[in-house]
């Protein structure tokens, strides 16, 4: 299915990461980290999404914050160094995921929490389920 993905940050290893993926048979039409973060995700052969997302994260370097939203679920990820920003908002029933507070202030959310360093929020159902990828190497 689709993948709606919005990326702040920088990736280090980028360059890197496109090269191998290109070589595996990956067409790029941009020069876009976000772009080579969705080549990594669709190369996955996990099936589950998030875990697909999880993949990955692995393999990417850098200070990043990614929110992902699919037709059922919602997933936020902060890079393991808590470089980028990511913080959860509660607007009704429903959560909610922005780079900064003041979005959260702009559309009427309540501030629920910062996601922290390396972590992996998945929402569905409006249920918030927490990875905290540092506990997902083993």
């Amino acid at each position: 299915g689709g993948i709606g993905v919005a990326h702040n940050g920088n990736l280090t290893n980028s360059v890197t990461l496109r090269n191998k993926l290109v070589e595996d048979g990956a067409i790029f039409y941009t020069t876009s980290d976000t772009e080579t973060i969705v080549q990594l995700i669709a190369k996955s052969k996990r099936n589950k999404t998030v875990d697909k997302v999880i993949d990955a994260i692995f393999q990417i370097q850098g200070g990043y914050g990614l929110v992902m939203l699919t037709q059922n679920s919602l997933i936020g990820v902060r890079d393991p160094y808590g470089i980028r920003p990511l913080v959860i908002g509660k607007l009704g029933n429903s959560y909610v995921l922005a780079s900064e507070t003041c979005a959260l202030d702009i559309i009427g959310a309540k501030f629920v929490r910062d996601v922290e360093n390396g972590e992996i929020v998945l929402i569905e159902n409006d249920e918030l389920k927490s990875i905290l990828s540092s506990k997902l190497k083993t």
